[in-house]
């Protein structure tokens, strides 16, 4: 969490913790800054291990550290801590997602005194989805994830959606990363077995490459029936699509059912209407109410969004997928209308 809120967090603790019970300690900056605080600070804990809580800072949002031997417990992504640990002792393999990350020498001595030499009782790590892709804050976790006897991942961030026939589907080889490798990388994160083994991999790589073939199949199909065009002036122009079959939405959906089977009695949905072991509503917020307001765009607005349909028509599909991955930009912005 960023520094100038771990005093709040400390104080909220104290709100909803008995005094004494646990012992929190803030762990804060890169390594070379606390090469003494496990043995200067961590050893003046007068709790058993498993209440003890770490509070750590990240270099975008928090991260937070229950241990157990210690229990790591942990909010957003890249903690500062942690990732400067995992820098010194630990070195990640990207090619094989699945592997413990490789041991440097520099590991026998200062293993100990990093949050890799610990042994956890539980890993919790908040605003999950943001570990997804495989880079550094990924196998950051992954590491910790080894050291836990209890694993868990917690998102308010919905990360897969109903398989769209759409353009933007057809030309995006990252729509499937989306909807495919994000959900299992969070399997092999949190170390679940139908994730993580060298078989798991390879039925992974099957089925992405059935994803991407049905894809090129779908445009190809949409470039030899003049469809293409159509469908780019709907996305843009946020109207209805026409009902059609799709090779994607039919792979899309058998890998959606295969993730589902896998993650199977592992996960736990909470809404606003859900409630706690008393029966009541674990959200205090008051229900909301939905109201719809219906806006006419003006005329110039309309011309924009012509001229924006027309510039992907042009550009091509390559154009579109730039465009909806937010690495270019049309020409003129807009707002996607519904009229």
């Amino acid at each position: 969490m960023p520094a100038n809120l771990v005093d709040q967090v400390t104080r909220e603790f104290h709100v909803y913790f008995e005094h004494g019970t646990f012992d929190v300690l803030p762990l804060l900056g890169t390594r070379p800054k606390r090469l003494e605080w496990w043995s200067e600070h961590y050893t003046k804990c007068k709790n058993s291990p498993g209440r003890r809580m770490l509070i750590t800072t990240s270099k975008v949002r928090s991260r937070l550290f229950i241990p157990s031997t210690p229990i790591p417990l942990t909010p957003p992504l890249f903690l500062q801590a942690a990732q400067s640990d995992f820098e010194a002792v630990l070195e990640a393999d990207g090619t094989h997602p699945t592997e413990s990350p490789k041991q440097l020498a520099s590991f026998a001595e200062h293993g100990p005194s990093t949050l890799y030499g610990q042994e956890f009782l539980v890993t919790v790590v908040d605003e999950a989805h943001l570990c997804r892709n495989m880079k550094k804050a990924f196998f950051t976790f992954f590491g910790l994830m080894e050291r836990s006897q209890c694993r868990i991942a917690m998102t308010a961030t919905p990360i897969i959606s109903r398989p769209q026939v759409s353009v933007i589907a057809f030309s995006l080889p990252f729509s499937i990363l989306i909807l495919l490798q994000d959900v299992w990388n969070l399997g092999r994160l949190l170390r679940i077995d139908a994730f993580s083994s060298a078989t798991a991999d390879e039925e992974y790589r099957e089925m992405d490459l059935k994803i991407r073939r049905s894809m090129a199949k779908d445009r190809k199909q949409l470039r030899k029936s003049g469809e293409m065009e159509a469908l780019i002036e709907a996305t843009v122009k946020g109207q209805a699509e026409p009902e059609r079959v799709s090779a994607y939405e039919r792979e899309m959906r058998r890998m959606i059912d295969t993730t589902r089977v896998r993650y199977a009695g592992l996960t736990i949905r909470r809404t606003l209407r859900s409630i706690d072991y008393a029966g009541k509503r674990i959200s205090g917020l008051k229900p909301f109410s939905e109201h719809f307001i219906k806006v006419l765009p003006y005329p110039h607005e309309i011309t924009n969004l012509e001229s924006v349909a027309q510039e992907l028509i042009r550009d091509g599909t390559h154009k579109v997928a730039q465009v909806a991955g937010g690495s270019v930009s049309p020409a003129a912005s807009f707002v996607v209308l519904h009229f």
